[in-house]
């Protein structure tokens, strides 16, 4: 507690109210008593009172009809840990439980063991449903149409044998777990279903897009364009998304050479796009010129034929394909060239709120599973690997065929040669015995020996020329040998088999994402929470190198807590050493937000006011040890 001498220096940012006292009062005989200060509470996390309106949303109320059980306690009490910083249950126990419990008006588990039994029994789908839609309520999303659609993979490196796929993480194929997220146009996650690699990405979109209109309550007939950056290419794919009456694809055209521009035609529209960057003030100005034409492989497809311009004054070409045709140029170029706040984000979730943590290790085979998936054929092992042996067998024999025809053109030269060193010899033999100088006989006779030397090395080469040629012959014969093999068994094997039946013969395993789906939807929602309440801050600060940063030390902060039966007043105190000007922003923002009446999140409905105080000038007082020291 403060002492009463500490009070007007502790409290001396905060306003002549900061300090409450309670109403006078009388003794038997009439005095007038004097004031008693309302004790003050110390509580480590004060900070977390600015999500007060949201965790009453998902709090139990104290009303005697309604249960306090765990299904309506520990989704608000993980949210709240998260939100503290505590993104698993492991790092709960760096918080203080009893304080929390105070703010929540719960009797919070502060056993992890306890925490991670009932997170096996909380994580069913009509809790996760409730709390993405509880983020989409945050985010006003079913007044959106437009969303950015990315699988987010995460390498697993555990002993099991889950599936393989492509992870950009490390650049290779090896074991990954993946969750395809939704984003909406200003960069907040908003839907996600953890999978593995069983479908890929353009056999399950369909599916998930359909999950996500039902789960968050869209329209059966609202139209929703997606933007997908990589993964959907297909003839096949485009051609669902052309015919489907209320879903539109807009992507990137895969491969595209830079020869779609026509020179003898004009643009069809240009734009700037001016992108900020530390401040409101500072922005870069981004110039766009493009043509508006019809894709050559589907005619009911639009490419867009972008040129883009940034600062520095280089242009890059691309081809950008869309199924919509009656929406604005304009649109579908910012709308996939922005989605770069989709792929920042993932930085963020993963940095402070730990998206890519697995949070359960637990797994089902695909036996299990067989009742559950819809199998699909694929190229069976067998067939896919006698294919890779005859291409392997038939690369070998394109070897030999080709050094049989290098060896043979070569010795066509080489007895071209003999024919001629041997019309030579002939002459020069002719010419040594016409010679009479015996000087010049002597010269021809070394000329002669020297053209039978050349001629027998060339008879030497070609003699073993002929062994190779010979020995290739075989080799030759061996490999037609073995590629007709290889095609009598292709013929015999199954081009394609049950991609589950051979999940099970390898025994293959499926991660259980219930778990981790529960934790990164309540992950999501603190995510989203944290970004809406930074909105004025961030504005009326206007400084976006560092605004996050200093609201993250706002909402992490300790205090004490003044309360009575009717309301509560919070006193945060700044672990950092805040300049005055930032100070002032903060105490800005506190003023505004007390304006909106919040209510203490434990059930009360008591309003809440947070103030801010400082270190300075603080005293606390500890109560005198009822034993006495020994010396």
């Amino acid at each position: 507690k403060n002492t009463q001498s500490a009070q007007p220096d502790a409290f001396s940012d905060c306003g002549p109210d900061a300090r409450k006292l309670e109403p006078q009062k009388t003794s038997a005989d009439g005095t007038v008593l004097p004031p008693r200060p309302i004790p003050l509470q110390i509580n480590h996390h004060v900070g977390l009172l600015l999500f007060s309106t949201a965790l009453n949303t998902l709090c139990a109320t104290k009303e005697e009809d309604t249960p306090r059980t765990p299904s309506n306690m520990l989704p608000r009490q993980w949210l709240s840990q998260i939100l503290l910083g505590a993104v698993n249950i492991e790092q709960s126990k760096l918080l203080n439980t009893g304080h929390l419990s105070t703010l929540l008006g719960d009797d919070l588990y502060k056993d992890l063991g306890k925490q991670r039994q009932w997170l096996g029994q909380l994580a069913t789908d009509d809790i996760i449903r409730g709390v993405l839609q509880t983020n989409a309520r945050h985010l006003d999303l079913s007044d959106q149409s437009d969303f950015y659609l990315d699988p987010h993979t995460k390498h697993y490196t555990g002993e099991k044998n889950v599936l393989k796929g492509w992870c950009s993480g490390i650049g290779r194929v090896d074991k990954v777990m993946h969750s395809d997220f939704i984003h909406n146009v200003d960069g907040h996650p908003v839907y996600f279903e953890t999978t593995d690699n069983f479908l890929d990405l353009r056999e399950r979109t369909f599916d998930f897009l359909e999950r996500f209109r039902t789960e968050l309550q869209f329209e059966e007939i609202k139209t929703l364009t997606v933007v997908i950056d990589r993964g959907i290419f297909g003839a096949e794919t485009f051609a669902k998304f052309v015919d489907h009456p209320h879903l539109h694809l807009i992507t990137w055209d895969k491969d595209y050479r830079k020869d779609g521009w026509e020179a003898d035609r004009p643009e069809d529209g240009q734009f700037i796009f001016e992108r900020t960057r530390n401040h409101s003030r500072d922005f870069k100005p981004y110039h766009f010129s493009y043509q508006d034409q019809r894709s050559d492989k589907d005619p009911r497809l639009r490419r867009i034929i972008v040129r883009a311009t940034n600062p520095k004054g280089k242009t890059i070409e691309v081809a950008v394909l869309a199924t919509d045709n009656t929406r604005p140029a304009q649109e579908i170029i910012l709308l996939i060239f922005r989605r770069w706040v989709q792929e920042n984000d993932f930085k963020y979730l993963d940095k402070h709120f730990g998206i890519d943590q697995i949070t359960s290790y637990q797994a089902v085979s695909y036996k299990e599973l067989a009742e559950e998936i819809t199998d699909k054929n694929m190229l069976s092992t067998a067939h896919r690997s006698l294919t890779k042996q005859r291409k392997e067998e038939t690369s070998t024999l394109k070897t030999l065929l080709w050094k049989r025809e290098r060896a043979q053109r070569r010795e066509e030269e080489r007895e071209s040669a003999i024919t001629d060193l041997e019309a030579q010899l002939k002459q020069q033999q002719q010419d040594q015995q016409n010679e009479q100088d015996e000087q010049s006989h002597a010269t021809a006779v070394a000329a002669t020996a020297l053209l039978r030397k050349q001629i027998g090395s060339q008879r030497g080469q070609q003699k073993r020329a002929a062994g190779n040629i010979k020995k290739w012959e075989h080799k030759i014969q061996t490999q037609h040998e073995k590629i007709d093999q290889i095609n009598r068994q292709l013929e015999e094997t199954s081009a394609e088999e049950s991609r589950l039946e051979q999940m099970i013969e390898r025994e293959a395993v499926k991660m259980k994402g219930s778990r981790k789906r529960l934790m990164d939807a309540l992950k999501i929602l603190a995510r989203n929470l944290f970004y809406i309440m930074l909105g004025p801050f961030k504005a009326d600060y206007d400084n976006y190198r560092d605004d996050h940063v200093i609201f993250r030390s706002l909402t992490t902060s300790g205090g004490l807590i003044e309360a009575d039966e009717h309301q509560v007043t919070c006193h945060i105190l700044l672990e950092p050493d805040h300049p005055r000007a930032i100070r002032r922003y903060l105490e800005n923002y506190l003023r505004d937000w007390n304006e909106n009446s919040p209510e203490f999140p434990d059930g009360s409905r008591r309003p809440i006011t947070l103030k801010l105080i400082t270190a300075e000038g603080l005293q606390v007082a500890l109560p005198q040890s009822p034993f006495k020291p020994n010396h």
